[in-house]
């Protein structure tokens, strides 16, 4: 792949003058829409193949959008983990932008350890491209008409009869749809900006302050426009990706800085000016479009089969396309399992920075080995098992089977040897550890308890004088009001001195044996040293309150102002489905009552809560985080509504060492292992993450208060 170096002057000119160069993005690696393809852990290097369909409705539609992300780092190798982590899933091709830019940096940063610099990289959407799959145009005709270049012709020499070569001229997906645009980025050195300067451009950006990086939500234009405003003075190293063949932009001349953001919003509308006058032409390829970001595909079904008269029994197809995704899931190097194993790898090649919370932490650290083996064996077991599945079908024609026949061995052939709920699991199980130092200056304390631990009813967390906890998360099976995980605050026996302690307690577990009906409990904690007043750091006493509810639903307030801030601290009950909630907030962001919901379709539920502020706020209230959306709730849900969800989500909530977050709201079918809500400490960042089976709903959010009040 090429892309556009670092624009450098010469050794004769002079630096600040630079022209813009342009660049494509790696090439796809099929022909068009609707042709076939065996998808790739990293979509740009799949396996191209050829048209087997018999027919494409091929239709181009305006997109026309723009989003934003933005950075501020203080050293050229963070970006790849920022920017790396944010473009998952919004761009295939996104490794070789963040490679472009971090070579940028580290030429910009060269030796000084001072270096700051910010980044701002947008995306610029376009069209996106279809294809619709179809039989024929004309149903009372008497011979099939086939698409030109499709294989699909029983007369056509290169059209499959069997499985093996449906797989290896057609792959087992075609390309459903394309997202086209371009990339830009701005670099820009801030190391001679004082904090107060950077936080003031952070804010303009609508990132966090040497912390990470905003969401891909936010406009490039008005994100451009608030920067250029404040910031025309820094000298902007401007990049693009695509858009190749679009009027070219005039060199920018870094002694007039304000124009260098000030056009690309003139540059912006023009290219999409010309998006509509192709799509008036009714053109479905025009260099106004720019490049494919990212492709979509489908499995073929028994349907495309019979369309293509491809004499191949469907169902060992459809091993070979379960086995494809099942591996994904395991081999992707941008996936969740592999983040899994990278912090893994990172505390166990880093021993000295992890808390292990362990008696005997040499016990904690072969628990992490013993992971890590296991996902590098499953790994490679993976790679393996699907050589062998997409050698099954050959191995199949070789031996004369029909395709019933053929269909057998292949699905047995194609059995996984792991799965992403093995893993998962066996993740989950792992001992508490808490990283100490990321390259950041606070971790909280975070702890997991289970209901087969040893006191588990009463597990220690920190003392309560000095710190402040909150309830992270629940997983598990929730059936009856035995089935609870709270955050509790009592005296300790032995000293006397207040503690916040975890309560984890079920009605399914036996002695100290896991099952698969047990329940768990993640919770963190803050040093109240954290929290900062106007004229004092002092804290108020937390307000403890609980509200149970059989087969209805109790409304009410907790509060009728926001002195205190209140946390949703425990659940137990019965939990079904998304009829079964426990909330705390606020009716709107404009109203201070503090309300709360507990809600039960069939049968009992308690929720616990706790209020937390400070004595002397500077605005009277406790302020809440929030981020450049506005959103001073953050929330999400898996619903199947009738079918199947991912299993997983993640949002980012406030900055770690800025930030105090939790649970606002439970809600869902908790009825297994797999079933989880929690508040994580990753990177820089507070995360709400969500997983559920794919058939059962859950639903859950948070809110943050900044430390300093």
């Amino acid at each position: 792949m090429v892309l556009n170096a670092c624009a450098e002057a010469s050794d004769e000119g002079d630096a600040s003058a630079v022209a813009q160069t342009q660049q494509t993005i790696v090439a796809t690696p099929y022909d068009d829409v609707g042709y076939g393809i065996i998808p790739s852990t990293n979509a740009f290097s799949g396996e191209g193949k050829q048209l087997c369909l018999p027919h494409r409705g091929l239709t181009v539609d305006a997109v026309k959008t723009t989003a934003t992300t933005g950075t501020i780092i203080s050293s050229a190798t963070e970006v790849e983990a920022r920017l790396g982590a944010l473009f998952n899933d919004r761009l295939d091709a996104h490794e070789t932008v963040v490679d472009e830019i971090r070579d940028t940096l580290v030429k910009i940063q060269n030796s000084n350890d001072d270096f700051s610099a910010a980044v701002i990289v947008g995306l610029i959407r376009t069209v996106d491209r279809s294809a619709q799959p179809y039989w024929t145009d004309k149903p009372d005709a008497s011979k099939d008409p086939w698409d030109e270049k499709s294989i699909c012709d029983p007369a056509d020499p290169a059209s499959p009869d069997n499985l093996d070569e449906f797989v290896e001229r057609c792959g087992t997906h075609f390309v459903k749809r394309e997202e086209l645009g371009g990339i830009v980025a701005f670099v820009a050195d801030i190391t001679h900006l004082d904090q107060s300067k950077r936080e003031h451009l952070s804010e303009m950006m609508g990132a966090e302050l040497g912390l990470g990086v905003t969401s891909l939500n936010q406009s490039l234009e008005a994100t451009l426009a608030r920067v250029n405003s404040d910031f025309g003075v820094l000298d902007w190293h401007t990049y693009l990706w695509g858009l190749t063949d679009t009027p070219g932009l005039p060199p920018f001349n870094w002694n007039d800085p304000p124009n260098v953001l000030a056009n690309w919003l003139t540059y912006i509308q023009d290219i999409f000016d010309e998006v509509d006058a192709a799509l008036a032409s009714g053109k479905f390829n025009d260099p106004s479009y720019a490049d494919v970001l990212k492709f979509h595909t489908e499995p073929y079904g028994t349907t495309h089969l019979d369309w293509c008269k491809i004499p191949v029994d469907q169902s060992g197809l459809a091993c070979m396309q379960d086995s494809e995704s099942a591996a994904q899931r395991i081999l992707d190097p941008a996936g969740e399992l592999h983040s899994y194993y990278e912090r893994v790898d990172w505390m166990l090649n880093n021993p000295g920075y992890v808390d292990w919370q362990d008696g005997n932490p040499q016990d904690a650290i072969d628990a992490f080995e013993d992971w890590r083996s296991y996902f590098l064996s499953c790994r490679a077991k993976t790679e393996l098992y699907l050589n062998t599945c997409f050698e099954a079908p050959a191995d199949a024609l070789a031996q004369g089977m029909t395709p019933a026949q053929t269909s057998l061995y292949v699905c047995r052939e194609c059995t996984a040897v792991c799965t992403m709920d093995d893993l998962q699991i066996a993740y989950d199980m792992l001992p508490n550890a808490t990283v100490n130092s990321y390259g950041r200056d606070f971790v909280p304390f975070s702890r997991k308890v289970r209901d087969y631990d040893a006191n588990s009813n009463a597990a220690s967390l920190k003392p309560s004088d000095d710190w402040l906890c909150a309830l992270g998360g629940v997983s598990g099976y929730f059936e009856n009001l035995g089935d609870s995980v709270s955050l509790i605050h009592e005296g300790s026996f032995a000293t006397g001195q207040p503690r916040w302690k975890a309560s984890v307690v079920s009605t399914h577990v036996v002695g100290t044996s896991p099952n698969a009906n047990t329940v768990s409990g993640t919770y963190y904690c803050s040093p109240r040293s954290r929290f900062e007043g106007d004229g004092t750091n002092v804290m108020k006493s937390e307000d403890f309150q609980d509200y149970s509810v059989i087969n209805n639903e109790v409304v009410g307030y907790l509060s009728n102002d926001r002195e205190r801030a209140y946390m949703l601290s425990g659940i137990s009950g019965r939990l079904q489905g998304l009829g079964e909630r426990a909330w705390v907030g606020h009716e709107n962001p404009y109203v201070n009552r503090v309300r709360y919901k507990v809600r039960s379709m069939i049968g009992d539920i308690k929720a616990h809560f706790i209020g937390f502020g400070m004595v002397d706020p500077t605005n009277g209230e406790m302020e809440y985080y929030f981020d450049s959306s506005a959103e001073q709730e953050f929330g999400d849900v898996l619903a199947a509504q009738g079918g199947e969800h991912s299993g997983f989500k993640r949002k980012m909530l406030g900055p770690l060492d800025r930030s105090f977050c939790y649970l606002t709201e439970i809600s869902g079918r908790f009825d297994g292992g797999r079933e989880r809500v929690q508040i994580v400490a990753d990177g820089t960042h507070w995360y709400l993450e969500l997983r559920a089976a794919p058939t059962k709903d859950v639903r859950a959010k948070a809110r943050c208060v900044r430390y300093r009040q």
